[in-house]
């Protein structure tokens, strides 16, 4: 029998076993990032199953109260083709003041950063509002409600879709965190923001009292009335954690 060669019993040289070594470090990673995704993957088929299953009033660590689905037509009627989740904060906007004109309120919003999850914005009606969305511009924000997520009609009075504030003032964890007061029209603190401009009036934006379940139009620099901000995500669409925010655990 032939003798071996003594070159294949010879070690490794040092750049040989560099790249070895190289070697074994990318595929530990790679199979690291195969479980990681894995992983991601499973919570978000978990995530995606428990809101296709939510019931609104139900609260979302870092998303808000669920509170149903908006398929948004803007002010011309034209459908924006999308559906969307929505979400109302925990609590009414609240810092240097606890009462707000629209004006205000909309400063404050837009200086929230990861407030509940998320940054606020502010849009100066529901137009822009719906130009965001149109335009994809939106990224899962904070912003003041169009009236149609509080009644669920729109600037018209057309009923648009079920689960608006008024219908869910009581229901599961927005209840006791509203300011309510009966059918008393006195309290300025009862009537809600909206971003929906008046109809008639110039730079006038809609009120609504939840417990009245009436609407009022008011200057956009009137102060003394509550903000209640929402958001949304798009539905039947896998999770963007740069938009919507991680994944929950």
């Amino acid at each position: 029998m032939g003798m071996v060669s003594k070159k294949f019993l010879n070690p490794l040289s040092p750049r040989a076993a560099a790249l070895e070594k190289e070697l074994h470090a990318q595929e530990a990673k790679a199979l690291l990032l195969l479980k990681e995704k894995a992983e991601a993957d499973r919570r978000m088929a978990e995530d995606a199953a428990r809101l296709a299953k939510a019931k609104p009033g139900e609260f979302f660590e870092n998303r808000g109260i669920f509170a149903g689905t908006w398929a948004p037509r803007d002010r011309d009627n034209v459908h924006l083709r999308q559906t969307y989740y929505v979400f109302a904060a925990p609590v009414d906007l609240s810092g240097r003041a606890l009462t707000w004109s629209f004006v205000s309120a909309s400063k404050e919003l837009a200086s929230r950063k990861n407030w509940y999850g998320h940054d606020g914005v502010a849009y100066r009606n529901d137009t822009e509002l719906f130009d965001a969305l149109r335009t994809k511009k939106y990224r899962g924000e904070w912003f003041i409600s169009p009236v149609e997520l509080l009644t669920g009609e729109d600037a018209d009075g057309k009923k648009v879709r079920e689960n608006g504030l008024i219908d869910l003032k009581d229901v599961a964890a927005f209840s006791k965190t509203l300011c309510l007061g009966g059918a008393d029209d006195s309290d300025d603190r009862l009537w809600y923001l909206t971003c929906s401009a008046s109809t008639t009036l110039e730079d006038c934006i809609k009120l609504v009292h939840l417990s009245g379940g009436w609407e009022a139009s008011e200057n956009i620099s009137a102060d003394g009335y509550s903000c209640r901000p929402f958001r949304l995500e798009l539905a039947g669409k896998p999770r963007r954690p740069d938009v919507d925010g991680p994944v929950p655990l």
